[in-house]
């Protein structure tokens, strides 16, 4: 279900945190809050569980306000940086915990912890104390756990950060296939880029406590709206250059462009590394240094001051000192 922020503000003590944040999460969206420690991305994550109580504005769920609902009463499953579990009690016991609170009964909670613990895979282990399992499998016991009562928004508070790179990624393709399955809407916090690249519909960058910019990672990505945004995505390349007729035109050549020249700043295009290539014909480059990693190679080209990174899906160097050209 769609979830609206209006105008919210957010204190803590007499600091503001959040200021006049206008948010729109739509139904089935994996909506990502990217920005850096301190931004204030965990304080949204509680204004909407109602975990932190918003100072001025208003949060719609399902087109219903959240203001005077108490977070039990919500129906908003949340998913922490730490599991979290009750170290008392079995993974069963666990994920149990919140439908036995709710009154269910006890044939309706073995049948939905049968088709979770199947979706999240932690078949076999419903009788193991927490103790007894991997940071990832305790991460899959808290997420059946937040879903257990049929939620169908998500809360994620940087679940993965302690986790290592190769299971970042299982648990991020995990999550895109429970949204699916599902139909979940989630509301996911991260600060690390490629985590948002990857699993997103729709990213907002948030620093110093409200949105620089929204859209979907591609437009995220290639269309940054300020430099430190740019920059904070990847690697980013600056070519200098001049506009005029609607051409772009740089050491690099032409390329048409809709943006109008200013005469108080010189205009830049940025290039990411996989937007340039290696000529080896060309001698207007010196390679400055060339590294492979597993099937791309990254290379370090310069021509007076200015010094390009090219990375190209080749299992190939180039010596150092070498000449070439750059498209």
């Amino acid at each position: 279900m769609d979830l609206q922020m209006n105008q919210l503000t957010v204190n803590y003590s007499k600091t503001e945190v959040i200021k006049d944040l206008n948010v729109q999460v739509k139904d089935g969206d994996f909506f990502t809050i990217l920005g850096q420690s301190g931004s204030g991305k965990s304080t949204i994550l509680k204004s909407i569980a109602g975990l932190h109580k918003s100072h001025s504005g208003e949060i719609l769920l399902g087109g219903s306000s959240l203001t005077h609902i108490p977070a039990e009463e919500r129906h908003i499953g949340y998913v922490f940086q730490k599991p979290l579990l009750f170290p008392h009690l079995t993974v069963y016991e666990n994920i149990a915990f919140g439908p036995e609170v709710h009154g269910w009964k006890k044939d309706k909670i073995q049948r939905q912890i049968k088709k979770l613990v199947k979706l999240v895979k932690i078949e076999g282990l419903e009788d193991r104390m927490p103790s007894q399992l991997s940071g990832g499998q305790q991460q899959r016991v808290a997420i059946a756990r937040s879903l257990v009562l049929d939620h169908k928004l998500l809360l994620m508070d940087e679940p993965f950060s302690s986790l290592d790179p190769s299971l970042r990624e299982e648990m991020g393709q995990l999550v895109k296939d429970l949204q699916k399955q599902l139909n979940l809407t989630i509301i996911f916090v991260t600060h690390d880029v490629e985590e948002a690249l990857t699993l997103s519909d729709k990213i907002s960058f948030l620093t110093q406590g409200h949105i620089l910019q929204s859209g979907t990672p591609k437009d995220m990505y290639n269309h940054p709206s300020t430099k430190d945004l740019a920059e904070f995505m990847g690697k980013a390349n600056w070519l200098a250059g001049q506009i005029k007729e609607n051409k772009f035109t740089s050491i690099l050549g032409e390329v048409p462009t809709e943006v109008k020249p200013e005469s108080s700043s010189t205009p830049y295009q940025l290039l990411r590394p996989h937007d340039l290539s290696i000529d080896l014909k060309g001698t207007d480059f010196i390679v400055k240094s060339s590294q492979r990693t597993g099937k791309e190679t990254t290379t370090i080209v310069h021509k007076d001051n200015l010094e390009l990174t090219i990375t190209e899906l080749k299992d190939q160097e180039y010596r150092t000192g070498t000449t070439v050209g750059v498209t």
